[in-house]
């Protein structure tokens, strides 16, 4: 009880925007998934957290100031009101930071819009003379910090009948098995990317992601233009409609977009077009070591 008073006080106070989206229930009673966010984990994480729930509550107000309070309230606050796990806040703050961050690139932006299948994608915005779609996925990859994974990991599958003593299903397979649907959220004939966030303590996150849309074999590609194989996701009859992927993570301090890589979809029905990549890449971090320092300092 004690913790659910002391995090309801502290949201309060530093998140009143945040908090204000909640529905009467949530803010009586609240969300355990908001518990676990703000209280989890050591000294360094809790600062961490709470400074992403802060950038959040800028990033709601720049929204609210660009689409309006009703629309911020519809798309939101009931998700909001019932998130059950730290990971599900996580994953609604990278669409947060998604949309506030399209929002100062783009001239008009929307909110959830309909894919026309019964689903929702999480922003319509346009740039410079297109209309796009956008959708964030965040799957967080915790390797090796649980205990019981072994030392060793897989990058290909095994062969059919052979087992892999010491490894683990490979990363790209996994990525692979939760984005195969991604396609349906999005509307037909539309430019569509996906921003795809995937926090990793590995490095290699970004290979494991062009593993799963290009083929097993692209992990060792090391430049240039990945080549499309018959095993990769933007290879299915379905994935045409998805223009792009974005590897995409949220900078620790301010909260802004930052788009590490963009591969195009060699197959797609609506290819992304240069002024679009353009402005994507603009979003491009400087360096890997300046999103390091940043990330050290706001833990210490």
């Amino acid at each position: 009880m004690e913790d659910r008073e002391d995090c309801q006080s502290w949201l309060q106070s530093n998140c009143p925007t945040f908090w204000s989206l909640l529905n009467e229930s949530a803010r009586r009673s609240l969300p355990l998934g908001i518990i676990e966010y703000i209280e989890e984990g050591g000294e360094a994480k809790v600062k961490i957290s709470k400074t992403h729930l802060k950038n959040g509550e800028k990033s709601l107000l720049l929204l609210i100031k660009c689409c309006g309070l009703k629309d911020v309230q519809h798309a939101y606050r009931r998700d909001l009101s019932g998130i059950a796990t730290a990971k599900r806040l996580s994953e609604f703050l990278c669409e947060v930071f998604l949309c506030s961050s399209l929002s100062k690139l783009s001239p008009k932006i929307n909110l959830c819009p309909s894919s026309g299948k019964g689903t929702f994608c999480d922003v319509f915005f346009r740039l410079g003379d297109f209309n796009v779609y956008g959708e964030a996925k965040r799957y967080e990859d915790n390797w090796p910090m649980e205990e019981t994974k072994p030392s060793k990991r897989s990058i290909v599958k095994a062969k059919p009948g052979e087992n892999i003593k010491e490894g683990v299903r490979p990363r790209y397979m996994d990525l692979f098995s939760k984005l195969q649907g991604v396609p349906n959220q999005f509307p037909e004939g539309t430019l569509n990317i996906l921003f795809l966030f995937h926090p990793s303590m590995t490095g290699e996150a970004g290979r494991y992601i062009r593993q799963a849309l290009f083929g097993e074999h692209e992990f060792f590609t090391k430049s240039g233009e990945p080549e499309l194989h018959e095993d990769g996701l933007f290879a299915l009859q379905d994935w045409s409609d998805i223009s792009a992927c974005c590897f995409s993570r949220i900078e620790p301090v301010e909260g802004n977009l930052q788009c590490i890589a963009v591969w195009r979809n060699p197959r797609a029905a609506e290819p992304i077009p240069t002024q679009v990549r353009a402005a994507l890449d603009s979003l491009k971090p400087k360096s890997d070591k300046s999103y390091e320092r940043k990330l050290v300092a706001l833990m210490n």
